[in-house]
C-alpha cells in the first residue's frame, strides 16, 4: 500500500504515533455532515461506513482447521470489523478484461467486488498458505493509484494465472480498494478518485471511515508480514508513465525500491516468508500466456534478505515518503513491532532457491547473533551462490541461535575457509542435529576442519556432504569421528 496516494493522499495535516504496537492516525478529517473540513472527533457519529453486502458461506470442517492452522485468525478482526475489505480475484480479473477497466476506490465498488470472510476462509485448500494476496505498489498519481489500468491488467494476469493452476477463491488487498478512502464529495457519494488535491477542491470519508481506516492502517503489518499470505509487488511503471499527456507526475515519483511505504511493505514481506510467496511482477514480461509455474520462478529471484529494524531505520533516511516528517518514524516503529513478533514466533525459515549470495546471508547472521529468533528450530539457506564470507557470518551466529536444530547449507559455493569457520561454531552451538553441506565446493581442509570438531560438537546426529571434493583420507578422517563419537553421527558423504 505503499505510494503518494495511500496514507497521506490528501491535503490534511498528519501525524502518527505508535501506541501499543496499534498506529494511531491524527487528522484533520471530512465531517460527515455539512461539507468541509474540520477536526475530526473520536466518537463517531454521522452516516455509517460503506460496507459490502458480502455473501456469508458455510465453512468446511477442514478448511476451518487449515485456516487456523495456518494462522488466518490474525486476519479476522480487520476484515469482520469492515477496516478492510478483500476483492475477489475473479471480479478483478473481469475488470482487467473490460474496455477501460479501471479500478474505483471502496465506496465506489459494486458488493460483487469482494469477498467475504467466510468466503476466504473456505478458500484456504490444500496448496499451502491463506488464499489472500496483498498487492505493493507504487501510486502513480496522487489522485490515483493505477488511473489508465495498467497495473490493473498486470495483476489480473498473475490471478488469472493462480486460478489455473489452483482453482477456488483467491482474496486481493489492494490498499485503495480495501481500505476507505477519501473519495465522497460535498454530498457524501463517492466518486471515482481520491479527492483534495485540485485547487478549491473538498473531499473525504464519513467519520465512522475513518476510525476504520485507523484500525486498518494499524493492520498493515499483519497482512504483509503474515507467514501465510502472498505479496505481489509491481516494481515496474508503465512504460509511457513519463508521457505528461498520460500521467499526473506529481508528489512522490520515486522508483518502487525508493518510495518509503513500498520499501516498508517489500521489507515485511521479506521477513519470514517462504521464497515462493512473494514475488516481483515487475519481473514478468507480460507477453503470450504465462503458467503459473513460470511465473512463479521467473518473479521470486531478487527478494531482499530480512534486515534488523536499527539497520531499516538508517535505510529510511534515504527514502522517499510524501511526508516524509511523519512517516518516516512511524514506518520505523512498524517495521520493529513487526519483526519484533514475526521472529519471536519463528521456529522454520525456508529461504531457499532465491539467488542470494554473501550479502543476504550476513543479514541473516545479524538477525541470528541479535538473539532475534529465540524460538528457530529449522534454517534453509540452500541453492544461493553463498561462499565462505557468509558461511562465516552464519557460524559466528549459531552460538546465539539457542533452539537451531537444523542448518541447511547445501547448493551452495562453500570452501574451506567457511568449512573450517562452522567447524569452529559446532560445539558451541548447543542445539544443532543436523548440518547440511552437500553440493559445496569443501576439500579435504575443511573436511579435516570439521573431523577435528565433531567430538566436541555434542548435539549433532547427521552430517551431509555429498558432492564436495573432499578426498578419500579426508573422508575416512570423518568417519571415524563419527564412529568414534557417542553416540554415532551419521555420515552422509
Amino acid at each position: 500500500m505503499a505510494g503518494c496516494g495511500r496514507v497521506v493522499a490528501d491535503q490534511y495535516a498528519t501525524q502518527r504515533c505508535m501506541q501499543l504496537g496499534t498506529i494511531v492516525v491524527l487528522r484533520l478529517a471530512w465531517r460527515a455532515r455539512g461539507g468541509g473540513c474540520g477536526a475530526s472527533k473520536v466518537a463517531v457519529e454521522g452516516p455509517p461506513p460503506h460496507r459490502p453486502a458480502v455473501r456469508k458461506v458455510k465453512v468446511g470442517k477442514e478448511q476451518m482447521g487449515k485456516w487456523e492452522e495456518r494462522g488466518g485468525p490474525e486476519l479476522e478482526a480487520v476484515v469482520a470489523s469492515g477496516a478492510v475489505a478483500l476483492l475477489n480475484a475473479r471480479w478483478v480479473i473481469a475488470l482487467a478484461k473490460r474496455e477501460g477497466g479501471v479500478l474505483q476506490p471502496r465506496q465506489a465498488l459494486p458488493d460483487e467486488a469482494f469477498l467475504s470472510l467466510s468466503q476466504v476462509q473456505q478458500a484456504t485448500t490444500r496448496h499451502g498458505g491463506l488464499s489472500v494476496v496483498c498487492i505493493s505498489h507504487c501510486w502513480l498519481q496522487p489522485d490515483h493509484p493505477d488511473p489508465r489500468g495498467h497495473n490493473l491488467r498486470v495483476v489480473a494476469r498473475a490471478l488469472e494465472a493462480w486460478l489455473k493452476r489452483y482453482g477456488g477463491d483467491l482474496a486481493v488487498f489492494f490498499d485503495f480498494c480495501s481500505m476507505h478512502q477519501k473519495c465522497r464529495g460535498a454530498d457524501g457519494a463517492p466518486g471515482s478518485r481520491v479527492l483534495g488535491f485540485a485547487a478549491g477542491e473538498a473531499g473525504g470519508r464519513f467519520a465512522s471511515e475513518d476510525a476504520l481506516f485507523k484500525q486498518a492502517l494499524g493492520s498493515l503489518g499483519t497482512f504483509y508480514a503474515h507467514p501465510n499470505t502472498r505479496v505481489w509487488k509491481l516494481t515496474a511503471f508503465p512504460p509511457d508513465y513519463n508521457d505528461p499527456q498520460r500521467y499526473q507526475r506529481k508528489g512522490n515519483v520515486a522508483q518502487y525500491e525508493d518510495r518509503g511505504w513500498c520499501f516498508c511493505e517489500a521489507s515485511w514481506a521479506a521477513m519470514v516468508k517462504v521464497s515462493a510467496m512473494v514475488l516481483d511482477l515487475g519481473k514478468d514480461s507480460g507477453e503470450g500466456a504465462v503458467r503459473w509455474d513460470a511465473l512463479r520462478d521467473a518473479c521470486k529471484q531478487g527478494r531482499r534478505a530480512p534486515v534488523l529494524p536499527s539497520a531499516l531505520k538508517k535505510e529510511l533516511e534515504h527514502k522517499h515518503f510524501t511526508n516524509g516528517k511523519d512517516d518516516r518514524p512511524a514506518v520505523a516503529e512498524l517495521y520493529a513491532a513487526g519483526f519484533k513478533a514475526r521472529f519471536g514466533e519463528a521456529e522454520e525459515l525456508y529461504y531457499a532457491t532465491l539467488g542470494w549470495g554473501d550479502d543476504e546471508a550476513k543479514a541473516v547472521a545479524a538477525v541470528l547473533a541479535a538473539g532475534a529468533a529465540p524460538k528457530l528450530r529449522v534454517l534453509s539457506l540452500g541453492c544461493y551462490s553463498m561462499g565462505d564470507e557468509g558461511a562465516r557470518a552464519l557460524a559466528g551466529a549459531l552460538p546465539s541461535a539457542t533452539a537451531l536444530k537444523e542448518l541447511y547449507l547445501n547448493n551452495n559455493s562453500i570452501g574451506d575457509e567457511g568449512a573450517r569457520a562452522l567447524a569452529g561454531a559446532l560445539p558451541r552451538a548447543t542445539a544443532l542435529e543436523e548440518l547440511g553441506l552437500y553440493n559445496n565446493s569443501i576439500g579435504a581442509e575443511g573436511a579435516r576442519g570439521l573431523a577435528g570438531a565433531l567430538p566436541r560438537a555434542t548435539a549433532l546426529k547427521e552430517l551431509r556432504l555429498e558432492n564436495n571434493s573432499i578426498g578419500d583420507e579426508a573422508k575416512a578422517e570423518l568417519r571415524r569421528a563419527c564412529e568414534g563419537r557417542r553416540p554415532k553421527i551419521t555420515l552422509l558423504i
